[in-house]
């Protein structure tokens, strides 16, 4: 869902035209890499603009990203963006203030683009880069470091999605004083990808240590109604941009809790008696702490599997790429299994028997 809000903006800054695969401004750069000085580089310092616009937020992404980093990720494009950033915001890594080569990006991959714009902008003074190019890549830049940044890098966290979705909403609201057809685009985008979040997926909430506990307490009596209406089609927020500033007054979303919540506790195969206590009392349940155990080791984003998508691309390639022998070779492989147990020695000699 963050990647399509991405690549809303990133078209909507209209950086470049693309007829294909590539991206004119990145393939120039990526091969103008190996003239470009790495010492001489401009922070956010060096543009009045972008200080005017990120003002005080600057120190609290800086401070965000500094923690960040001490952490393991899936992969190094996670590192190295929240290394530019750092850099980007007059920051020094921990590893001290080294530039990557530019690595391939692709249509689908926004956080390659994220990484490709901070890099250019950063040199922006060693590429030519005409006025439409430079506002664009700022533009970019500046939303990353306000909205987007925080919100990305906390969303593989089951329990505290719901709640970081409505203070992203509020983000956005924001920005339309700094930006609003970039703050507009990303909006319309966010409200078009909330079919995820329904009477089910929001209880994740209820273990969320930032909700304050009468509004925990609410949420009990709204699933625990005695009016139990299974078969009801679930219900799932449908936000058009002028509902937006009514939908994030409060932090909970009550109107989408109701007793089919409920099913959530069945489908996750967890105890839900911690229900008919106070919340106050939660910490110290234990049918609570294995439940909330249970939640917070929920996948909720879709790494794992582009990681086997990039493997098994990988190794598609590492052959033939010659699609008549892959068909060929996919079938001799088949025809193998079909024949033989195994390709041990073993199994190899006794079938030249």
């Amino acid at each position: 869902m963050y990647e399509v809000v991405l690549q809303g903006v990133f078209h909507e800054t209209k950086l470049c035209v693309m007829s294909g695969p590539d991206i004119p401004i990145f393939k120039k750069f990526q091969k103008n890499w190996v003239n470009i000085n790495k010492k001489n580089f401009s922070t956010w310092m060096t543009d009045s603009y972008v200080r005017d616009k990120l003002g005080y937020i600057s120190l609290n992404i800086l401070n965000f990203t500094e923690n960040k980093i001490k952490e393991d990720f899936p992969r190094n494009d996670y590192r190295e963006l929240l290394e530019l950033i750092i850099i980007f915001l007059d920051g020094t890594p921990l590893n001290g203030i080294q530039f990557r080569q530019p690595g391939a990006y692709h249509l689908a991959r926004w956080m390659a683009k994220a990484i490709y714009c901070f890099k250019i902008y950063i040199f922006r003074h060693q590429v030519k880069l005409n006025h439409r190019e430079e506002i664009a890549l700022r533009d970019i830049c500046c939303f990353v470091i306000t909205c987007y940044a925080d919100n990305w890098f906390t969303c593989m966290d089951p329990i505290e999605a719901p709640l970081n979705d409505i203070f992203f909403l509020r983000k956005l609201v924001s920005y339309k004083d700094i930006n609003p057809s970039i703050a507009n685009v990303a909006i319309k985008k966010f409200c078009n990808h909330l079919l995820y979040l329904n009477e089910e997926t929001v209880m994740f909430s209820i273990f969320d240590e930032r909700i304050l506990i009468e509004d925990k307490r609410r949420i009990v009596q709204i699933i625990l109604q005695e009016n139990y209406e299974e078969d009801l089609v679930p219900k799932r927020i449908t936000l058009k941009p002028e509902e937006i500033p009514e939908f994030i007054k409060r932090d909970i979303p009550f109107g989408l809790f109701t007793t089919n919540s409920l099913k959530f506790f069945s489908r996750f195969k967890i105890s839900s008696e911690f229900l008919n206590i106070d919340p106050v009392e939660w910490k110290n349940n234990l049918e609570y702490n294995n439940a909330r155990e249970i939640i917070s080791s929920i996948k909720v984003v879709n790494d794992t599997a582009e990681r086997n998508v990039k493997l098994m691309k990988d190794f598609n390639q590492k052959i033939t790429k010659d699609e008549e022998q892959k068909q060929f070779l996919l079938q001799v492989v088949k025809d193998y299994r079909k024949n033989y147990s195994g390709h041990s020695r073993e199994v190899l000699t006794k079938s030249l028997e």
